[in-house]
């Protein structure tokens, strides 16, 4: 990232790919020839060509931010038969290109959350809070594509008008007798997210029971 390389931004976005996204290299070697491995752990490579079965059948036909339409382009993972990728270009193929495409985007932003929490709060969730006690959570500042929205939920049912609230206490959602729980979620609602996995893995939620 400090090299005096003009594209060396491109080449350390392309090698955050690997390691938060854990992204496969998208680009193939002359002589490779056919993929030797059954599968591929990769979010953006696929050794089985049926577009309806593909890691990324959620996305298909998608106009891609790298110039393409999503489908299934044979080669990559250093191969050239016998494997796909979802775009003919990527910046995980090429630094001619300066996008991850769509399905390295919702891969990074699964990396990016697996590794840290976009909610926390000062009010410890493991002591019981009073009914006029104030819980404040602070939601990460986060921005581009992401969309964070924060619920709250009493026993499990969501105080929809308490939506977006930083703070609130217990009896303001309805929340006054000992023992009810009280738990704040915050879930990135971007339309980069398809997979529900990967949506469930962008939320994250603080719980205190009432004493």
């Amino acid at each position: 990232m400090s090299s005096g390389n003009p594209q060396s931004y491109l080449i350390g976005a392309h090698e955050l790919g690997h390691s938060i996204g854990l992204l496969a290299d998208e680009y193939q070697y002359a002589g490779y020839g056919a993929y030797p491995y059954p599968s591929s752990d990769a979010a953006n490579i696929s050794a089985i060509a049926d577009l309806g079965t593909s890691k990324w059948y959620r996305w298909l036909g998608e106009q891609d931010p790298t110039g393409s339409a999503i489908g299934t382009y044979e080669g990559g993972d250093y191969y050239e038969t016998g494997v796909y990728r979802p775009t003919g270009t990527s910046l995980m193929r090429t630094l001619a290109s300066t996008q991850f495409n769509n399905v390295g985007r919702e891969a990074m932003i699964k990396g990016f959350y697996t590794h840290a929490d976009a909610m926390t709060s000062t009010v410890p969730t493991g002591t019981r809070v009073g009914a006029t006690q104030a819980l404040t959570v602070r939601i990460a500042p986060v921005s581009g594509l992401a969309s964070p929205v924060l619920t709250w939920n009493v026993d499990g049912k969501q105080v929809a008008r308490a939506t977006g609230d930083l703070s609130v206490t217990p009896a303001e959602l309805g929340a006054v007798r000992s023992g009810q729980r009280v738990t704040a979620t915050v879930t990135d609602t971007t339309a980069a997210v398809r997979d529900p996995a990967v949506r469930a893995a962008t939320s994250n939620s603080l719980t205190w029971r009432v004493r």
